[in-house]
């Protein structure tokens, strides 16, 4: 095995074991569980919900079922993140390859060293969604397209087209990379070179003619409304965040991507090769500053929708570190930047909402009575019941018949305007408070589970209503509050 290979295997080896490191210690959020639940459903479900409300994501959705089948629906958060893990792993290597591609093995082996230290990328591998998958696409259609660029003839563009269909079955969000692959090709000026990237993206778009009926039967946009609007520091904070998580370390990473790219300039022969030395800047810049313009007319700009673009910015430093000599000197910076790695990682990058389901869910079943009453604000935190009691799939004769007020539904889900945050109904109930009448006439006590109950787009507590029915009609209520998640029991007096 040749020396880069060696230190690549170590590289992925460290990765790995950061990756893996306490893997399970947190409890699977609403996102996750969401992921979890859907890869258990039957096909003919799946599919009504991919139409309906979720087609984003669906490559990874279609991975998960496979996974689970595979090796069972019984709560463990390790097998449920596995796959983003391995992922995550795949897109060093990946990024490995366009270092190699752009410039030599060196600049490869030092931009996949500095993805695999970087506890913003640690994070999203540790998180059981589609976004390590994503990056790992985007980052194999930025090599395809290189390759073509640099001679690889029809192989390497029928190579762009495919990666690029399984980034966007990945994500939707794909089509900013895409437009600035767009931008990178035409700002080489060479009209066969953009006619033939414009033939490959045809190809990829028919290869996602499944994504019609989705796009016809669900176009308001409901999966990002949570989105809230952007300010200029949103823009800081996101760079911060795909450079680790320190504001030393995006330092860092602005000095080496700024050293890589001028020394790739002054050594390259004519203008497309300064181009193509270029591209991770295309990568990264392009993205970010496209959806941050775009969300002053409709918020999209959020740091996990652009994950693809960010393995570009440990490109970049990677390029700058190998391109600094003396070797010593270029062992110390790197050596300077690992340390600087190192405080983030320790410390944590929170990725994600905190949600401890599982404590949660034990408190419940512990608590619980079989007469008692349900109701989950939002929906989706029924999932989070289920999953850690073991009743999601699986054998269900264990699982007692619970009285949920309007519980979750992975049919409704596809065609109710109710599980969509268009209206604060999402989370809170579709009939307010007409049906609690009837439901608090069959039980004395009362289960209200709360998260995400705080609506984005109006910003208030869409609880509210049903907790102050419940008080008024002699319930009173106590409250245990768990990391992400209130659970309080409603009880009256029965005469």
């Amino acid at each position: 095995m040749s020396t880069p290979l060696l230190g690549l295997a170590a590289v992925i080896g460290l990765a790995a074991g950061l990756r893996l490191h306490e893997l399970g210690a947190r409890s699977l959020w609403i996102d996750e569980l969401f992921s979890v639940g859907l890869a258990v459903q039957d096909l003919r479900t799946t599919l009504a919900v991919l139409y309906g409300e979720e087609a984003n994501m669906a490559l990874y959705y279609a991975i998960m079922h496979l996974w689970l089948g595979l090796v069972g629906a019984a709560p463990s958060e390790v097998l449920a993140r596995l796959p983003s893990v391995v992922f995550g792993l795949a897109s060093l290597w990946a990024l490995y390859l366009v270092g190699t591609e752009l410039d030599h093995p060196l600049s490869g082996l030092l931009a996949a060293l500095l993805g695999a230290v970087n506890a913003y990328h640690v994070g999203m591998s540790q998180e059981a969604r589609a976004y390590t998958l994503w990056a790992l696409c985007a980052a194999l259609a930025w090599l395809a397209l290189l390759r073509a660029l640099g001679g690889g003839g029809r192989p390497a563009w029928a190579a762009y087209a495919l990666t690029t269909a399984l980034a966007l079955y990945s994500h939707f969000f794909t089509v900013f990379i895409v437009f600035a692959q767009i931008v990178f090709v035409g700002l080489r000026g060479r009209w066969s070179e953009l006619r033939a990237l414009a033939l490959s993206a045809m190809g990829a778009a028919a290869l996602c003619l499944p994504f019609v009926p989705f796009f016809v039967l669900s176009h308001e946009g409901s999966q990002i409304l949570h989105v809230r609007p952007n300010a200029p520091r949103d823009l800081l904070d996101l760079f911060r965040l795909y450079a680790g998580g320190s504001t030393l370390l995006l330092g860092a990473y602005i000095v080496l991507g700024g050293l890589g790219v001028a020394v790739g300039w002054l050594g390259s022969g004519d203008w497309r090769g300064r181009v193509r030395r270029g591209a991770p800047v295309f990568w990264l810049l392009v993205p970010v500053v496209t959806a941050f313009l775009v969300s002053y007319v409709k918020p999209v700009f959020k740091e996990r929708y652009l994950f693809a673009a960010m393995p570009a910015f440990p490109l970049l430093a990677g390029l700058g570190l190998a391109a600094i000599h003396p070797r010593p000197l270029g062992l110390a910076v790197a050596l300077a930047t690992l340390a600087l790695s190192a405080g983030p990682l320790s410390g944590g990058i929170n990725t994600r909402q905190e949600e401890n389901w599982r404590a949660a869910t034990q408190y419940l079943l512990a608590s619980s009575r079989e007469s008692d009453g349900w109701i989950f604000i939002s929906k989706r935190g029924q999932l989070g019941y289920e999953y850690y009691a073991g009743w999601l799939a699986g054998d269900q004769s264990t699982r007692p018949d619970l009285d949920v007020l309007e519980g979750f539904d992975w049919r409704e889900l596809a065609n109710a305007a109710a599980y969509r945050p268009t209206t604060s109904t999402y989370r809170a109930l579709e009939s307010g408070t007409a049906g609690l009448s009837d439901f608090g006439a069959r039980h004395s006590r009362i289960w209200l589970v709360l998260a995400h109950e705080f609506d984005a787009v109006s910003g208030g507590d869409t609880s509210t209503a049903v907790r102050d029915w419940l008080i008024r009609h002699g319930y009173s209520a106590q409250q245990h509050t768990f990391q992400g998640i209130r659970v309080l029991l409603y009880e009256r007096a029965v005469s």
